[in-house]
C-alpha cells in the first residue's frame, strides 16, 4: 500500500511540473453555458416558467509548430423549457475540426472549425391538433397521442465554429489550470434554417 501511494504520488508530481509547451498532444474537457438563437421560434411553443442551458465541450488538440495545433472536438449544448404542463427540451450536438493560434499573447488563443451536427427535441404541448407521425423533409416527428408529446430531429448540417479563450496553463508549469472563453457556432438545420449557439466555458486540460 505505501509503495502504491509512492507511485500515485510520484505520478501526480510529474504532471504538475509537465510544462504546456512540451505536450504535442492534449485533451481538453470543458462546462459551458450559453444563448442558443433557433431559426425556427421553437421556444413559441409555449411560455416557459423555467429555463436552464448546459453544456459541454471537448476536444483533443496536436500541436503542428509552437503557435498553431491542429483541432478535433464535440459540443453538447441542452437547453431545458418547461413549465407546469409542458416541456420544450433542446438537445444540440456537434462535431468539429480546425486550427487553434497563440497569437503571442500569453495563453490567449484563437480557433476556428468546420462543424457537422444536428438537434433533437422532446417537445411536450397542450396542442390537441398533434395527432400523427409527420415526414416534411427535413423533421422526423414521433407522436404519443396520449400525453400530446413528440420528439422531432433536424437534418444534419454543415456549420462553422469560432472561439477565443485564454489558457492559464499556457507555458506554465502548474497543471490543472483553467481555460476560460466563448465560442460562437453557426449550424445550419435544412430548408433555410439555421441556428446560432453563442456559449462561455471553463475548461481544463489533462
Amino acid at each position: 500500500m505505501k509503495k502504491l501511494l509512492i507511485l500515485f504520488a510520484f505520478l501526480f508530481a510529474s504532471i504538475s511540473v509537465w510544462s504546456e509547451q512540451d505536450k504535442i498532444l492534449k485533451y481538453d474537457f470543458g462546462i459551458s453555458t450559453g444563448i442558443p438563437v433557433y431559426s425556427r421560434n421553437d421556444e413559441s411553443v409555449f411560455t416557459e416558467e423555467s429555463r436552464v442551458i448546459i453544456g459541454t465541450t471537448a476536444d483533443v488538440s496536436l500541436q503542428l509548430i509552437k503557435p498553431l495545433r491542429f483541432l478535433v472536438g464535440t459540443d453538447v449544448c441542452a437547453d431545458f423549457m418547461w413549465n407546469s404542463d409542458e416541456h420544450n427540451y433542446h438537445l444540440d450536438y456537434s462535431f468539429w475540426s480546425g486550427i487553434k493560434f497563440f497569437p503571442g499573447f500569453g495563453g490567449l488563443n484563437l480557433s476556428i472549425a468546420y462543424a457537422l451536427g444536428s438537434r433533437t427535441d422532446f417537445i411536450k404541448t397542450c396542442d390537441k391538433s398533434i395527432e400523427s407521425f409527420e415526414y416534411n423533409g427535413n423533421l422526423y416527428h414521433y407522436i404519443n397521442k396520449e400525453t400530446d408529446s413528440y420528439i422531432e430531429s433536424t437534418a444534419w448540417g454543415n456549420g462553422f465554429r469560432i472561439s477565443i479563450d485564454y489558457d492559464f496553463s499556457y507555458e506554465n508549469k502548474l497543471m490543472f489550470l483553467p481555460a476560460l472563453g466563448g465560442y460562437y457556432r453557426c449550424m445550419p438545420r435544412g430548408n433555410n434554417n439555421w441556428d446560432n449557439i453563442f456559449a462561455v466555458y471553463v475548461s481544463f486540460s489533462f
